[in-house]
């Protein structure tokens, strides 16, 4: 009788068909699946599982017929089933009817009011806002001469078009 040496040649014809199914696995998840509609996902998961499972069926079938342990458990089977029942019947209505469905508003620490930014006293800070204040004084007048000018050509655009509602829903 020939003695077990690891890296023998019976033991490669069981771990290369191994490593090329995982490859091959390997590529499908990262080529095709990710490619494929959720619905297609689902069905093609739930085939696999259909599969797996039967293949688990019919190869431990001898072992599950053998196995004993658990024939005295299946007397306590119906009193499982009718507490899972009651107890998620009674979690159902309790989240459906709680009352202080609303978290808890946390206790937040009075926070001081910090100063206004016109009373800052680093020079950075203050030519910052300067410069803001002098933007915004530029800008104003300009704001409403521009909002003026507009105004009248919206108005001949109106009275040009009868100041009809251009709307799609207009006469529905």
């Amino acid at each position: 009788m020939e003695p077990n040496i690891e890296g023998s040649p019976q033991e490669m014809q069981i771990v290369l068909p191994s490593i090329i199914a995982l490859v091959i696995g390997g590529a499908i998840v990262f080529a095709v699946l990710p490619r494929l509609a959720a619905p297609m996902l689902v069905g093609l998961s739930l085939v696999i599982l259909a599969f797996a499972l039967w293949q688990h069926v019919t190869l431990f079938k001898s072992e599950y017929q053998l196995s004993t342990w658990q024939e005295q458990l299946k007397f306590y089977a119906p009193f499982v089933m009718v507490g899972g029942l009651l107890l998620s019947i009674f979690s159902y209505f309790g989240f459906l009817f709680s009352i202080g469905s609303t978290a808890p508003e946390p206790i937040m620490p009075n926070i001081p009011l910090l100063p206004s930014p016109n009373t800052a006293t680093n020079p950075v800070t203050a030519a910052i806002n300067n410069g803001i204040r002098n933007v915004g004084n530029m800008i104003a007048p300009t704001n409403t001469t521009g909002t003026n000018s507009i105004l009248p050509t919206m108005n001949i655009l109106g009275n040009a078009n009868k100041n009809k509602n251009k709307s799609f829903f207009s006469p529905i």
